[in-house]
């Protein structure tokens, strides 16, 4: 029976539960069934790595999956500052210089209560944004060292 759902849901983990299949949710978790003893004894046993073989291509991979992670991470960072933060700041100030115009122009403040919300909201998200990315960074130089 082939299985068309999402492999991430809830119906998926029932499923590979129901059948009897391990449902690993990270890569490192899953590179680790490379050496279990059983897929050891396999390898062996079948003549295709040795021990010290497989102990290798499962370092190899685990590195392979890191530095991945980095340069994703890396890239995701670029993104976030040099491109997604200055377009929500371009749009906060559009949105300030609007509610600006509209209390210069005595405008009652239910025409301009939407806006300030929306502002209030950008501004959290911005900050929240640099928080999250520095913190990332941060996190990735720890895990480098």
């Amino acid at each position: 029976m082939l299985f068309e759902g999402d492999g991430y849901s809830e119906e998926w983990q029932k499923e590979a539960a129901k059948r009897g299949l391990p449902n690993v949710k990270t890569t490192p978790l899953a590179l680790d069934a490379m050496i279990t003893d059983k897929a050891l004894q396999l390898f062996e046993s079948n003549n295709v790595y040795s021990p010290i073989e497989i102990e290798a291509r499962h370092e190899i991979e685990l590195e392979k999956y890191i530095k991945k992670v980095q340069i994703e991470s890396r890239i995701m960072g670029e993104l976030a500052t040099s491109h997604i933060l200055p377009a929500a700041i371009r749009y906060q100030n559009a949105l300030l210089n609007n509610v600006k115009g509209l209390k210069d122009l005595d405008f009652p403040e239910a025409a301009y209560i939407n806006q300030k919300q929306i502002l209030s909201k950008i501004a959290e998200l911005i900050n929240k944004i640099s928080e999250l990315v520095e913190k990332m960074i941060a996190t990735r130089k720890f895990v480098m060292k």
